[in-house]
């Protein structure tokens, strides 16, 4: 029966830790050893289970069109409800003295600097999404001179895809973009390219969030669930056995998993679904004010869920079509 509960409070759980360094300072913790145990075996077998689990029901072509097919192939309502996201999210954070996220602070000689980039980033919108992902281009490389770079990696792969991204769907988006770039779009299928670009950054970034404050350092998350232990959801529900440090373990496994599936190309539609639910989950949880922190992954999992395409269904597509197409040649 535990085994049964651990299986689907997995699928709520999944990467609810992901910015842990917003609510403790990573540099006041006390270190700590990840367990080792039947119980950590087990975790890590359940995880592997899910991912063999979700690959099987992307390539099962009962529900191949549910989990594969493109929502909206001609429309571009998600992208741009994607740019929106992107502009409220900098808007917001230069409104409210943030500089991209609560746990990077600038020295008084950069604060000004980061609220001309972040405004920037917004103003330039109006004109060429385009040239609003150079800045948010520029703003990632500016974070690395002027913060440390075990504060930015957090962040770094996620706005480095937003930038590119926003660069490469210009044309679609904006008339001034398509005036320089629409013919190169027409060319390289510069929609689908962001698509990828999203898609493999994002999942780099989850592995990073998972190594970084999990795996690598998981006495920073653990005194982030002494400070709030009812995110243990399994230990709320009696299972004594499973310890805050067990937590830490599941949580990083699963970000570094779910990273590692996104960047492959393995049940896409999948894994962002879970994402949206556990950033939902814990946005409801958490407060309303991580809903404008987690924006960005919010946006990102909008265009994930409607443009999802896997590689390897492509790739296991083509191999089955290649004998038909020789008989038809024939």
């Amino acid at each position: 029966m535990r085994t049964l509960s651990l299986i689907t409070l997995s699928l709520f759980c999944v990467p609810c830790l992901a910015h842990v360094r917003w609510f403790v300072d990573g540099q006041n913790y006390r270190e700590a050893s990840l367990p080792l145990d039947a119980l950590a075996i087990t975790i890590f077998f359940v995880c592997i289970a899910f991912a063999a689990l979700a690959y099987w029901i992307t390539q099962s072509g009962w529900l191949r069109h549910v989990t594969s097919a493109p929502f909206f192939k001609r429309s571009l309502v998600f992208w741009r409800l994607y740019c929106v996201a992107i502009v409220a999210f900098f808007i917001v954070n230069s409104l409210t003295g943030i500089f991209i996220a609560p746990n990077l602070q600038l020295d008084t000689q950069h604060q000004m600097l980061g609220v001309v980039l972040q405004i920037a980033i917004a103003l330039a919108m109006v004109v060429s999404v385009s040239l609003s992902g150079v800045f948010v281009i520029v703003l990632t490389i500016v974070t690395l001179f002027i913060l440390p770079f075990t504060l930015t990696i957090d962040y770094l792969f996620e706005l480095l895809g937003i930038g590119i991204a926003l660069v490469l769907i210009g044309p679609n988006l904006s008339l001034a973009d398509q005036q320089n770039l629409y013919p190169l779009s027409l060319m390289l299928n510069l929609r689908q390219i962001a698509t990828i670009i999203l898609r493999v950054m994002l999942g780099l970034q989850l592995l990073v969030l998972g190594f970084h404050n999990k795996l690598l350092s998981p006495g920073l998350s653990l005194a982030f669930l002494e400070q709030y232990p009812h995110y243990n959801v399994f230990a709320l529900l009696g299972w004594e056995q499973f310890s805050h440090l067990h937590f830490v373990w599941f949580a990083g496994l699963c970000e570094i998993l779910l990273g590692g599936m996104l960047m492959v190309g393995i049940a896409n539609r999948i894994v962002v679904t879970f994402l949206i639910v556990v950033f939902t989950i814990t946005t409801t949880v958490s407060g309303a004010h991580e809903v404008i922190g987690h924006l960005p992954i919010f946006a990102i999992a909008l265009i994930l869920f409607s443009e999802c395409c896997n590689p390897l269904d492509d790739q296991t597509r083509v191999i089955s079509e290649t004998p038909t197409i020789r008989r038809a040649r024939k």
